[in-house]
């Protein structure tokens, strides 16, 4: 949606699916792929409020990914996934 000169739908997207995945994580804390899932999703809504000038947001949502592997970090220090 960014590359078809569509920023806010772009946005709107990756929070919707950012939303859904703090749901599925909320519900199943022990599934690690829905901590990692949404771990990409901020990260990629982070780049994306980066590239438009956002840096409050984009810093906030690269904080908040770390924070949702950081359990599965230390559970799982060798899982490079996980960090």
């Amino acid at each position: 949606l960014e590359e078809a000169g569509k920023p806010a739908e772009a946005v709107e997207a990756f929070a919707k699916s950012a939303e859904s995945l703090r749901e599925l994580v909320r519900r199943s804390p022990d599934v690690p792929r829905f901590a990692v899932g949404l771990a990409g999703t901020l990260g990629n809504l982070g780049n994306l409020y980066g590239r438009l000038g956002d840096d409050g947001k984009s810093v906030a949502s690269f904080e908040e990914a770390r924070a949702a592997v950081a359990p599965l970090a230390a559970k799982f220090p060798d899982v490079v996934d996980h960090r």
